[in-house]
């Protein structure tokens, strides 16, 4: 009788946990951060984000139904109780949040962001995170390939040469 009452027990309570309503995380596509300017990802050659220049994630559960947008003159690093972290190890900076949605999260990659390979974190109001993967540069200029950069230096639009 105790084995039956145990059973029916364990039986009742993963009923419970299927049926329950627990929400999924976020969480970014493959792929799902790009530079916002080329719309290119990480992994091609123009997908790196320069600090001070926007990107986007996309992703499913990202934030609220209904878009909300931030500050493009001082965006905000939490829109909706959605935030952004990018993260290096243990440095962490928050991006400001032009604009949150279900699907899609704009923002703004800060100077104090490190350089290199980070992990951007999509995180929700209970914290819990969507991560994905980019790539940070210190200025646009080195998204320039050098035929691009001697092209442009023709013209007087960069001054550095490029050999």
């Amino acid at each position: 009788m105790r084995i039956g009452r145990l059973v029916l027990g364990l039986v009742a309570t993963l009923v419970v946990l299927v049926f329950a309503d627990i929400p999924a995380p976020p969480a970014i596509d493959q792929g799902g951060v790009v530079n916002g300017a080329s719309h290119m990802p990480a992994s091609l050659a123009g997908g790196a984000i320069a600090r001070g220049a926007r990107f986007s994630l996309s992703g499913v559960r990202l934030g609220p139904v209904r878009p909300l947008r931030g500050s493009e003159s001082e965006p905000p690093i939490s829109l909706g109780a959605v935030s952004v972290r990018i993260a290096q190890g243990d440095t962490r900076v928050d991006a400001g949040l032009l604009l949150v949605s279900e699907a899609r999260i704009e923002g703004w990659i800060p100077a104090s962001a490190p350089v290199g390979a980070v992990q951007p974190a999509a995180a929700d109001v209970d914290d819990r995170q969507g991560i994905g993967g980019a790539n940070v540069v210190r200025a646009l200029q080195a998204l320039i390939d050098a035929k691009r950069r001697r092209d442009l230096s023709r013209y007087g639009a960069i001054s550095n040469g490029g050999k």
